[in-house]
């Protein structure tokens, strides 16, 4: 999940995405963002897809219950995409 994070020394919030770690990792001889690759038609211009692992969601759930008064949570909103051009 993400999930924010507030760092109180910097007065900054930094966003922490712990399970993309567990994406899984590609052959050495495929491109997932070439022409005729799955989402990607043969032929195009510009072209959006939604990401297959995405470090932001619309409705992000709770975040892990690390935080404290001092070093605060938050959920991280938000959409990722795939553009390709």
């Amino acid at each position: 999940m993400a999930e924010l994070r507030y760092n109180p020394l910097l007065d900054d919030w930094t966003m922490v995405a712990s399970h993309r770690q567990n994406r899984p990792n590609m052959p050495k001889d495929f491109c997932p963002f070439c022409p005729g690759s799955g989402k990607v038609p043969d032929q195009y211009t510009v072209h959006k897809y939604d990401n297959d692992f995405p470090a932001l969601m619309p409705d992000p759930p709770e975040p892990d219950p690390v935080g404290s008064e001092l070093y605060r949570t938050a959920k991280a909103f938000g959409k990722c995409e795939v553009i390709l051009y």
